[in-house]
This record gives C-alpha cells, sequence and structure tokens, in this order.
C-alpha cells in the first residue's frame, strides 16, 4: 500500500514532485490612498505614503490564515510580488499595488507553483496540510487533466 497524501498536491519535499494545487483570485477594485490614511479590518494599517491598493475578494471565511496581513505574507499580480497589507477581514483583503502595474480584474494568485504552499506555511510556522485543509467550500473549484 502507498499513502500519497498532500503528494497527490505535488507539495512535500520530494524533487520530483510538481506543484498542482493553485489559488487564484481577482482585484476587485483599485483605489488611491493618501499618506496617514488608515484603512482596512480595524483600520490597523496607516499609509506611509501616497499609494495605490487592490482589493482581493478573498478572506478569512474563505480558509486565508489571519496571520498572513500586516506585509507576513503576499500574493502574486502579474508574476510580481503585491505585499497583504492590514489583517485580513472575513471576505476579503489588501494588497499593496504601489511597483505594480494592475487594473481591476486582473488575477491575483495566492498560492501556486512559484508561490508555493510549503514556503507559506513555514513563514506562517505551521504545515501546508493546514493551508489545504482550511480552504472554504465556497471557493469554487476547478479540475483539470
Amino acid at each position: 500500500m502507498v499513502r500519497l497524501g498532500i503528494g497527490l498536491y505535488g507539495v512535500g519535499h520530494d524533487k520530483n514532485l510538481k506543484a498542482i494545487a493553485k489559488l487564484q483570485s481577482n482585484i476587485a477594485q483599485i483605489r488611491s490612498v493618501t499618506k496617514g490614511e488608515k484603512i482596512g479590518y480595524d483600520a490597523t494599517f496607516t499609509a506611509n505614503e501616497d499609494m495605490k491598493i487592490g482589493i482581493i475578494p478573498l478572506g478569512y471565511a474563505d480558509g486565508i490564515n489571519r496571520k498572513l496581513g500586516n506585509n507576513t505574507g503576499h500574493v502574486l499580480v502579474n508574476e510580481k510580488p503585491a505585499n497583504i497589507i492590514g489583517k485580513i477581514s472575513m471576505d476579503s483583503m489588501l494588497i499593496d499595488l504601489r511597483k505594480i502595474e494592475a487594473k481591476e480584474g486582473d488575477i491575483v494568485t495566492i498560492f501556486d507553483a512559484k508561490n508555493n504552499i510549503s514556503e507559506i506555511a513555514k513563514n506562517l510556522g505551521t504545515i501546508p496540510y493546514e493551508i489545504l485543509a482550511t480552504l472554504n467550500r465556497r471557493i469554487k473549484r476547478i479540475y483539470s487533466d
């Protein structure tokens, strides 16, 4: 018997495993924020300069770990890392778009082969299983071959 476990998703320490799971959303809105403005859940983020932010419609109710907020985690927008700023709320998160050319509707990658689950888990002090297991059923799944 062989138990594939998380290896089924291409996650593990074997160099022959290929990551196949990815979580994507899109930029729902882009907003301009002025220096000194407080934004986000509990208004914990204060802009230290004028900036452009993106609002992503995924939050902790979807299984996104709240510890990824406040510049701990990042997502990929047009192949570039965008820090998650402020606290992650129930249904959304904010990202810093100051150094990224982006528009509303652009794809945002939370994890994939490049922004891999193992590194995210290590950054959070947890294991990849927790990241995958906490994803809520309201996230639409698309299976391909």
